[in-house]
């Protein structure tokens, strides 16, 4: 998961900056969280997170660095594009973009980033109110009603149905969004007459969001 804290069960959160939280949320894209580890280790290393630092590396060493994230030609090329914007439109401070009022219309704008890219960077880098919708999270939509359209559904509706659903709170959509991912990588070792069945009976979501 990108969030603005790496959430370690064991050894409670670690706070990381905005730039690397953005940083992960790029990497994440089509790959396991423990690769972007290895890759953000190699970043640290190398010492290249920070826009400035990525932006001027050559190709060569910061696709090594985040080889063990998939993709690394193009997520080089993500990374030194996104390094660049936040150098020319935040004059290097990722945060300054929390005061811009079209910043995920700017963030679309860039190339390889993506809705639910998008969204994280805001959400967990810059604590700005955007729901993350993953596959977890259909997957969680389809466990409570058995109905495929979830799986199919674009992805600004299952944003809204979300948002509308759950308080408009920073903290409550982060919150939200990690025990949905957490439901999601253990619900192989769920039994299924989990909780999500309760009275004898599945729980239902109906087609506007709400939960009977």
């Amino acid at each position: 998961v990108g969030c603005g804290e790496t959430c370690d069960i064991k050894h409670g959160p670690k706070t990381v900056k905005p730039f690397e939280v953005a940083v992960g949320a790029i990497l994440t894209q089509n790959t396991a969280w423990k690769n972007v580890e290895s890759a953000l280790l190699g970043l640290a290393r190398a010492d290249l997170l920070s826009p400035h630092a990525i932006f001027h590396a050559p190709d060569e060493i910061l696709e090594r660095c985040i080889k063990p994230a998939g993709y690394f030609r193009q997520k080089s090329k993500k990374l030194k594009l996104f390094s660049e914007f936040v150098l020319e439109t935040c004059q290097g401070d990722l945060k300054k973009l929390r005061a811009v009022r079209n910043a995920r219309e700017q963030l679309l704008a860039l190339w390889g980033i993506g809705r639910e890219t998008a969204d994280t960077i805001l959400l967990y880098a810059l604590n700005k109110p955007s729901f993350v919708v993953d596959a977890y999270t259909r997957r969680l939509f389809y466990s409570l009603s058995r109905d495929q359209e979830w799986l199919r559904r674009d992805y600004d509706d299952l944003r809204a149905i979300c948002e509308a659903a759950i308080p408009k709170s920073v903290k409550r959509w982060q919150d939200a969004h990690a025990l949905i991912v957490y439901w999601g990588q253990n619900q192989r070792n769920t039994p299924k007459n989990s909780e999500l069945h309760k009275n004898g009976r599945p729980a239902t979501i109906k087609s506007h969001g709400k939960f009977s």
